[in-house]
């Protein structure tokens, strides 16, 4: 195992634990946030906060200019801007943290060695056919 092989063991050592350790931080503290004020809006008092897309009229106003495209492009970006918090983003960090962890660890093992006797390298050398005894 060479010094570069052994540094990239390492790194995806320290990728698994702090990626790993992070998500398990994120996930333990999303948990104790859950009911706390962070997630009363301070203008509407109600928890989770009121937002444009709940109501009728957005919504109708939206597929009046835009189609139902605009309307399917809006609940996909409210659900993809819900992983970027909480307890969605500790399960994103420790998934890729996992996998870039992994392959790491994967790409530092050695290639296995063919298990090719002498003789049959002698073998197959004897058999391949040389230019014909004639042409030259």
């Amino acid at each position: 195992m060479g010094w570069m092989s052994r540094g990239m063991h390492w790194l995806g050592v320290l990728v698994l634990v702090c990626g790993l350790g992070s998500a398990a931080w994120l996930y333990l503290d999303a948990g104790t946030r859950a009911g706390g004020l962070n997630d009363i809006d301070a203008d509407s008092g109600l928890e989770g906060g009121l937002h444009p897309e709940d109501f009728k009229s957005y919504s109708h106003d939206m597929e009046a200019f835009g189609g139902k495209i605009w309307v399917m492009l809006a609940a996909v970006r409210r659900q993809v801007t819900g992983l970027g918090q909480g307890r969605p983003l500790a399960v994103l960090v420790g998934v890729f943290s996992l996998l870039a962890g992994l392959v790491l660890l994967r790409a530092t093992r050695p290639l296995p060695r063919p298990n090719v006797s002498p003789d049959a390298t002698a073998r197959a050398d004897r058999d391949i056919p040389g230019p014909p005894a004639g042409d030259a």
